[in-house]
């Protein structure tokens, strides 16, 4: 949602680290009592996530092939997807 790259280190966020974290709190918060988790604000199971789970398909703003790493390949142990074209 703020076109960075799931692998950026936090020291490198400088100043956007707080409203980074004050989209994750939003988003939390919104997804806690509504059902289904979403973060494209849309409630039709195809359009619940820009990339999560969608490796291999075609990102839904620039068309560009999403990428994946399971959670044995990534530092933190946890699956990330994500946009080569838009998280940069």
């Amino acid at each position: 949602l703020v076109g960075l790259s799931p692998f950026i280190a936090v020291d490198r966020l400088g100043d956007t680290a707080y409203d980074i974290w004050r989209l994750g709190a939003a988003l939390l918060k919104a997804n806690a009592c509504l059902g289904p988790q979403t973060t494209t604000g849309f409630r039709r199971d195809e359009h619940l996530h820009y990339v999560y789970g969608k490796g291999g398909r075609p990102c839904s703003i620039c068309s560009t092939r999403l990428q994946a790493q399971r959670e044995g390949a990534t530092p933190w142990g946890r699956s990330v997807w994500w946009c080569p074209g838009c998280q940069s």
